[in-house]
């Protein structure tokens, strides 16, 4: 029997003394990845490559960018040809309202155009990578694992500019050094 799991699933459970208390879900720390993938089955073989990672998945490019309005996410595995809007459209969202939001550009479009392009255009991303399909589940836990890091040091790092340390003040009781030793300056001035 799986007690960790015993009450997974029941909003509510008695405790030793009778009461009735509320299952409380602890916020999971899983990573975010937004799998944004016109093909059902490609979309279901990256899920299942991220066991560990929250995933959602969208069919286009407008739809991308109304789930990354939406919630945040750690990274994105993005197609960049789909039917109507396709990568292309969430590629420009984010460098044009300087979205942090690492990218790696999963498509079956090798062609040394589009693989450019999207160097070119889209350098200033937070991250952003470019792997050719078919690709391999290890591959594709690894570029999800490398996004959830750089998003996880981005927002350690604005948590420690929004919220600075303070600055270190000598107590009251110290003698400053400094201090000291302008009144002995003073004093040799006067005596001399």
């Amino acid at each position: 029997m799986d007690f960790n799991n015993m009450n997974a699933g029941m909003p509510n459970f008695p405790t030793m003394n009778g009461e009735v208390q509320t299952r409380v879900e602890e916020p999971s720390n899983k990573g975010k990845i937004l799998i944004a993938d016109d093909t059902p089955v490609m979309q279901t073989i990256l899920k299942s490559a991220l066991p560990d990672f929250e995933t959602e998945a969208v069919s286009n490019g407008d739809e991308a960018v109304e789930k990354c309005k939406e919630k945040e996410f750690d990274g994105v595995l993005l197609d960049i040809m789909m039917p109507g809007s396709d990568g292309f459209t969430l590629l420009d969202y984010v460098k044009n309202n300087n979205v942090f939001l690492p990218i790696t550009v999963i498509s079956g479009d090798d062609s040394a155009t589009t693989v450019q392009r999207v160097f070119d255009e889209y350098k200033s991303l937070a991250y952003i990578d470019y792997v050719n399909k078919p690709i391999n589940r290890e591959t594709v836990h690894s570029k999800a694992a490398r996004m959830q890091q750089i998003t996880h040091n981005h927002r350690l790092q604005n948590q420690v500019n929004n919220n600075p340390q303070p600055v270190y003040q000598q107590p009251s009781n110290v003698v400053n050094f400094s201090d000291y030793q302008a009144e002995e300056e003073q004093s040799y001035q006067r005596v001399a």
